[in-house]
């Protein structure tokens, strides 16, 4: 009876420490740190901070859209330029660039850049889009 209340204890236990780590894996709290508007560029460059205690290094979608929230933006017009974490810290420090309009955003983000914001299931077709890039001819296998 004894070994079988702990066995019963230990699941629950489990069952409540996973709860716990579930309902806080997707919160993370967005600083930002330093704001800054371009006029020629027609953008803000933020940098933010990420504290993410119980989680990994968020992703960068999901960051893409909390501050697009924020600042109360367009999504699509909302590119993280990098999200940097060193070993073992528990918070992200990263830069984005919001622009005024759509044009200036294509004009000035590299392709690679607009891809990599998009979310993960568009990515594959916006790759497949591009194209190949131009190779030498003395890198070409000769037949």
């Amino acid at each position: 009876m004894l070994i079988e209340n702990f066995f019963n204890l230990h699941d629950f236990f489990t069952l409540l420490l996973s709860w716990n780590l579930g309902a806080n894996i997707l919160s993370y709290k967005i600083e930002i740190t330093e704001t800054i508007d371009n006029p020629l560029t027609k953008r803000k460059e933020i940098q933010f901070r990420i504290d993410h205690p119980k989680s990994g290094t968020p992703n960068r979608y999901e960051v893409k859209q909390k501050l697009a929230a924020i600042e109360t933006a367009d999504e699509d017009l909302v590119y993280i330029k990098n999200i940097k974490t060193r070993f073992g810290a528990r918070f992200v420090i990263g830069t984005a660039h919001i622009y005024e309009d759509k044009e200036n955003a294509d004009y000035f983000e590299p392709t690679h850049a607009r891809i990599r914001n998009m979310p993960r299931d568009k990515r594959d077709e916006a790759r497949k889009k591009i194209k190949p890039r131009n190779r030498h001819k003395r890198n070409e296998k000769k037949v």
